[in-house]
């Protein structure tokens, strides 16, 4: 168990169970103890991410697929990425709902161009 001594604030750790319960009874406006959280597990480096963003070099939306280090993106119609698998071999499917995102983007992108073609 760990305690910590409350007027100068030192921590104590691995006490004995014993001693600490023992402190903790007899001397209770000055020891206290100390509850730590476990640290968070670290993030998969294998897990699969998918996201939407505006390509910067054609300022087109696009889909990319982020395991690790590895980004794979997507450009084309919503339909297309329906079918299309991330991965090579392993032909990962994009989730329904950036599908739907993707479409949502590629549609309001398509109206502005249209609006801006008709307003020249």
């Amino acid at each position: 168990m760990d305690i910590r001594v409350i007027s100068t604030g030192h921590e104590f750790h691995q006490v004995d169970s014993k001693i600490a319960q023992l402190l903790l009874e007899l001397l209770p406006a000055a020891v206290e103890r100390v509850n730590h959280q476990p640290p968070a597990p670290p993030a998969d480096p294998n897990a699969i991410n998918f996201s939407v963003r505006k390509n910067p070099y054609n300022d087109r939306w696009q889909v990319d697929m982020i395991q690790g280090s590895l980004v794979e993106g997507f450009q084309g119609t919503p339909d297309q990425l329906i079918d299309y698998g991330f991965g090579g071999k392993a032909q990962r499917k994009c989730p329904k709902e950036i599908v739907d995102l993707y479409r949502l983007k590629c549609e309001a992108q398509a109206a502005d161009e249209r609006a801006r073609l008709r307003g020249r």
